[in-house]
């Protein structure tokens, strides 16, 4: 016998070190992994700039609150003027009741954007602790991301490495001429042997011949595909 079912599942190593191979490259570069690793960063950067607001706003709060207490303490010194019965003058009366009302209307407008900030203030709460929610939620994914790529490469990693070995194995128990044959021909189509199911190549879809089926069936010569030039074997369905 020609030995080629052993080439053929020399084949079917060879397509299962390609196939690991990919998903080594793609486990490697893994295109989930970076976009959520990017939609961490801009996760991240949003709730920098709502914290940046969010400071700012209270450094307005604290800024308005001061200037508000200069205002209230200057309307009490126009009050106790105006009240403590010293100033008989009407224009100057006059002038410190405009005075208070002046102060009373920056007053107003103060406590109103004080309580306006704090409004945004309270909301941004609400959108920091969100963010601070899917950073973690981020995190958390990322994590387990990782620890399932790390498993998924060390046992790719392994399949590869067992692949190698049985095709350096298998290689050794083919005959050399065959051998070199098959990887001529995988080298230019990537796979190299064919099998003959119900009289049809599995690789280029056509008919074989029936006088050729009898002569493969034989086991006695190589014969190779007249259509795609891949070595031929014959498979028996009914011991399939």
């Amino acid at each position: 016998m020609l030995g080629l079912e052993k080439v053929l599942d020399l084949q079917i190593h060879y397509n299962k070190l390609e196939k690991s191979k990919k998903e080594l490259d793609e486990l490697e570069r893994n295109q989930e992994l970076s976009k959520l690793e990017r939609v961490y960063i801009s996760d991240k950067k949003n709730l920098e700039k709502v914290l940046i607001v969010y400071k700012d706003n209270e450094k307005d709060i604290r800024n308005d609150n001061r200037e508000l207490e200069d205002y209230q303490v200057k309307i009490k010194k126009t009050e106790t003027t105006l009240y403590d019965g010293w100033i008989t003058d009407l224009k100057q009366l006059e002038h410190l009741n405009k005075e208070k009302a002046y102060l009373e209307e920056l007053v107003d407008t103060l406590e109103n954007k004080i309580l306006d900030t704090l409004e945004k203030n309270e909301n941004l709460e609400k959108s920091i602790k969100d963010w601070q929610n899917e950073i973690i939620n981020k995190e958390k994914m990322i994590s387990d991301l990782e620890k399932q790529t790390k498993k998924s490469l060390t046992n790719i990693k392994k399949e590869i490495e067992m692949d190698k070995i049985y095709i350096e194995k298998c290689s050794e128990e083919i005959d050399p001429e065959v051998l070199e044959m098959f990887l001529s021909i995988k080298e230019k189509k990537n796979t190299g042997i064919s099998t003959i199911i119900d009289g049809v190549c599995s690789e280029c879809n056509i008919m074989i011949r029936p006088a050729q089926i009898d002569r493969i069936k034989l086991g006695k010569q190589i014969y190779t595909c007249e259509s795609c030039g891949r070595l031929l074997l014959f498979v028996d369905t009914k011991e399939v």
